[in-house]
């Protein structure tokens, strides 16, 4: 069990002995003078070796090997490979190391019946390869947050431009009402006062011609005729006082119109807050526009900069994994082609 658990790429700190230069074999014999035990050979290297066969019937060799220094190699088909690659071609099989779906460790059944609900919810989601998407989850979670709560911003302010729209609206509409209300008001008081004229004059004409067929008629009756005359008098007069009404009323119109030509400008102002308010709101429509694509590049970007760190670490790995076993205490001797890779990565 140790042996497939050391293979399959199990940390030191789950298997038997956390030292793993203590899995190496050593072997001894006893001297023929002195009986004394005397190294003959000490291995320096162990290895385990595990071929697999897939459902498609293909076998993948995954040798895993220790040093004396302790220190593991991965082998992929006879190719030295980085852990990560190692695992990666693991999982792809559906052997998840960190979830330890291939062996049943002794006391695992007693500790998952034990476990909580949310320690078990871990669990599956480690053996379903959830748990590596979570801290990307949790960001995607935030960002969907602050979207819900832009929008909503945005939304509500939206809500009050149109609400101010439509009551300048209303306020424009009342405005136009009134000035058409006004203008009917001025002509029926035109036509009246026209109607009253045409009435007082036709009573003029009427009791001109009376006056006159009575003269003629009756020439000498004097008094008859002074009546006459006192209602001609007194026609004459009230057409005096219809004219002065009329021109009272022309005045009243008049200042009615100065009224409404001091209102227009303010109906103007409106209108252009009214236009104003709109390009505004389009204005708001176009920005959250491109808010939301500037947010889309930067995941991108952030995309591509977590796939640069992820090829960053599997080289820094492979670079580490190739390193020579020296005693040389500052490390291999590199070369200016070397030197310049080191200092680019």
């Amino acid at each position: 069990m140790d042996a497939i658990s050391f293979v399959l790429g199990v940390h030191a700190v789950h298997l038997r002995s956390q030292n793993l230069k203590d899995m190496i074999y050593r072997s001894s014999a006893l001297r023929e003078d002195d009986n004394t035990p005397s190294t003959i050979r000490s291995p320096r290297r162990a290895h385990v070796l595990a071929v697999y066969e897939n459902d498609h019937g293909h076998e993948i060799k995954f040798m895993r090997i220790v040093n004396s220094n302790g220190q593991s190699e991965y082998r992929l088909n006879d190719r030295q490979v980085s852990y990560a690659d190692y695992n990666k071609a693991l999982e792809k099989e559906n052997i998840l190391v960190k979830a330890k779906n291939f062996l049943v460790f002794q006391g695992d059944v007693e500790s998952v019946a034990s476990q909580n609900p949310k320690d078990l919810t871990r669990l599956i989601e480690q053996i379903s390869g959830s748990w590596d998407f979570k801290e990307e989850y949790e960001t995607l979670q935030k960002e969907q947050e602050r979207a819900i709560e832009n929008s909503a911003h945005a939304f509500n302010k939206k809500r009050g431009v149109s609400s101010e729209i439509k009551q300048y609206q209303e306020q424009k509409t009342e405005a136009e009402r009134f000035e058409a209300l006004v203008d009917e008001r001025k002509q029926l008081v035109v036509q009246y006062l026209l109607w009253k004229l045409f009435h007082v004059e036709q009573k003029i004409h009427v009791l001109e011609a009376d006056a006159e067929k009575k003269k003629i008629s009756a020439e000498g009756a004097t008094e008859d005729q002074l009546k006459l005359e006192d209602q001609f008098k007194m026609a004459r007069k009230e057409q005096a006082s219809i004219h002065m009404e009329r021109t009272r009323r022309e005045l009243q119109i008049k200042k009615i119109n100065n009224d409404l030509n001091e209102l227009r400008p303010a109906t103007i102002g409106m209108d252009e807050k009214a236009i104003h308010l709109q390009k505004r709101l389009e204005q708001t429509k176009t920005n959250g526009e491109r808010v939301k694509r500037d947010h889309d590049k930067q995941l991108e970007v952030v995309k591509g900069l977590e796939q640069d760190l992820e090829n960053l670490n599997i080289e820094s790995t492979s670079y580490e994994a190739n390193l020579p076993n020296t005693d040389i205490p500052r490390g291999p001797v590199l070369t200016l082609d070397q030197m310049n890779e080191y200092e680019q990565l």
